[in-house]
């Protein structure tokens, strides 16, 4: 493994049986995701540069064929593929130092699978208070959730979850210490935004004004609820990308671990 890898590990001493660990923090992995994303960049631009080579030197061929090695036409372009041949070779020199080895990535991917498995997992357990204001809200909410949301096949199963979430709340509701809070999970939060907001039919004056009544009291709450959510999914987005990048490279890098294990095993073999 590199220096310059080496230096980016955290290393923690577990201080109760004396075992040193390695912690790779997100910091860490984001920023071998992002040296990942150079690293494919100066790929791209030295396939570019290879192919601009070539054509430099099919045109240096034909020109000596044509005016032959003493012609000043020869002699400009030589110095013109002298110079694409020095870029070539600094293209390659800076995607051999941002190459990595398996062994190098191994800990890293291990470190971003754990942190994005984290993430997604804290997501779906995640929960939110959202001010209705008091009882008649929740009790119309419910009333809404039983009778008048509009369901497909794909989303019946979000509204069953959605009212069962909201069901937990109910015993606490009708109690003297209810405070107008109810407590819901990340994705059934955004299933009452998106039902109360677009999957909603009623008909008449009255339904009307108790829709207008129970929005208004618990509706600005889900929208903020709704908005600090989706900064929270921009993050799983982010550590996905981290991720697959890693993980990208980590196949398409050069394998070590195979023969370090081999090397291994023939020591063994070989003490024995």
């Amino acid at each position: 493994m590199s220096e310059e890898i080496k230096e980016t590990i955290q290393v923690e001493e577990n201080k109760d049986n004396g075992v040193v660990e390695c912690k790779i923090t997100v910091e860490q992995v984001k920023e071998v995701s992002e040296r990942i994303e150079k690293l494919n960049e100066k790929r791209r631009e030295l396939e570019r540069k290879k192919a601009e080579f070539d054509t430099h030197m099919n045109d240096l061929e034909n020109i000596k064929t044509l005016y032959g090695e003493e012609s000043k036409q020869f002699t400009a372009k030589k110095g013109v593929v002298e110079m694409s041949d020095l870029e070539l070779k600094k293209l390659e020199d800076e995607v051999e130092s941002l190459s990595f080895k398996r062994s190098e990535l191994k800990p890293y991917l291990e470190a971003a699978t754990d942190i994005f498995d984290k993430e997604r997992m804290a997501q779906v357990s995640r929960e939110y208070h959202i001010e209705i204001g008091g009882l008649k809200t929740f009790n119309q909410l419910l009333d809404f959730c039983y009778h008048a949301m509009v369901w497909t096949p794909k989303t019946a199963p979000a509204l069953m979850t959605l009212v069962s979430n909201l069901e937990e709340n109910k015993a606490f509701s009708r109690t003297k210490d209810f405070d107008g809070v109810i407590i819901l999970r990340s994705g059934n939060v955004l299933a009452l935004h998106d039902f109360m907001t677009s999957k909603i039919e009623g008909r008449g004056w009255n339904t009307a004004k108790d829709f207008l009544q129970c929005w208004g009291n618990c509706g600005k709450s889900v929208n903020e609820t709704v908005r600090n959510i989706q900064k929270e999914y921009d993050t799983a987005r982010e550590y996905a990308k981290y991720l697959q990048n890693i993980d990208g490279e980590f196949e398409n890098s050069e394998n070590d671990i195979v023969e370090e294990e081999m090397t291994t095993k023939e020591e063994v073999t070989s003490e024995k």
